[in-house]
């Protein structure tokens, strides 16, 4: 079929031969603080309005998306730095405050469809990875899902898959999994968990525990909030997962409050979390009030 010219929704394209790939006109990008011409490879027909969405979304971004994944970055810098035990020589001194700094970000992003997504990856350059670099992955353009070392796969395990028991997805696109702690993972293993109340166990992942009678609130309030704005920032390019002895009450709450973070009406965060997650979410007036009334912190 002849090359394209034209995608609705972005505007003109060039097709280059050597690549087989279509250029789209430079596009403002404010995430990235500049423009960036997108490239991706010939689609199926039908295709068009969810790759033009895809690059909307990505233009669309804020740079508080980059601002939330600090703490994700910040871990890959802090990977590379320990294997070479904080070599002078060899890699830069950072404070998390500086790593994105040290970023130098690719204007030519590719765009590839994988597994029913479409994704937007950026091979950028960072100064403690010369060869390997940084890559950045964003699922839908919107939701910034992983950070890694460049290997040209849009997902490594990728978000929670949407049908994995116990999973909801917020707005941003985000998913977070809550459960039972007396449910059998096997090898569905998160990254990071956050785990509520006497029956929790230790674990090998990363994690943190709460005081939290079941029926209740948070005994500590500012641990509850630190606890909700990790789980959220980790959640964009982590699996994430969230538990208590049933997996409705305190983890309702939790979720719930995780959704507020991401954008839901404090009001409204408890009707989204039993709609989405489980009917029976948040189980006492007291907890509903208290989600009500939370509000992120620093936001």
């Amino acid at each position: 079929m002849p090359a394209r010219t034209h995608l609705p929704g972005v505007g003109p394209l060039q097709f280059d031969e050597s690549t087989s790939w279509y250029r789209t006109e430079p596009l403002r990008v404010d995430a990235l603080g500049g423009e960036c011409e997108f490239t991706f490879e010939e689609f199926e027909e039908g295709a068009e309005a969810a790759l033009a969405q895809c690059i909307r979304n990505f233009c669309a971004l804020d740079p508080s998306v980059l601002t939330a994944a600090t703490p994700a970055l910040f871990a890959y810098y802090t990977s590379v730095a320990e294997a070479l035990d904080y070599c002078e020589d060899e890699v830069p001194l950072l404070t998390e405050d500086e790593v994105w700094a040290n970023v130098t970000f690719n204007r030519t992003p590719h765009v590839e469809f994988h597994d029913g997504r479409w994704y937007v990856i950026s091979e950028d350059e960072c100064a403690w990875e010369p060869e390997h670099g940084l890559q950045l992955v964003f699922a839908d353009g919107a939701a910034l899902t992983r950070i890694s070392s460049y290997d040209g796969h849009p997902t490594h395990r990728g978000p929670w898959p949407a049908a994995e028991p116990g999973v909801l997805e917020l707005p941003s696109g985000r998913r977070i999994r809550g459960r039972s702690l007396r449910r059998d993972i096997a090898d569905e293993r998160p990254d990071f968990g956050v785990y509520i109340g006497r029956h929790a166990t230790p674990v090998e992942w990363d994690h943190t525990v709460l005081e939290w009678p079941d029926f209740r609130l948070p005994r500590d309030r500012n641990a509850f909030a630190a606890a909700v704005e990790t789980a959220w920032e980790r959640a964009g390019s982590e699996r994430v997962e969230v538990a208590c002895t049933g997996g409705r009450g305190r983890t309702g709450v939790t979720l719930a409050c995780i959704a507020i973070v991401d954008g839901v009406d404090p009001a409204e965060a408890v009707r989204f979390v039993r709609e989405n997650y489980d009917p029976r979410a948040v189980e006492t007036p007291w907890q509903k009030t208290f989600v009500a009334k939370f509000r992120p912190p620093r936001r």
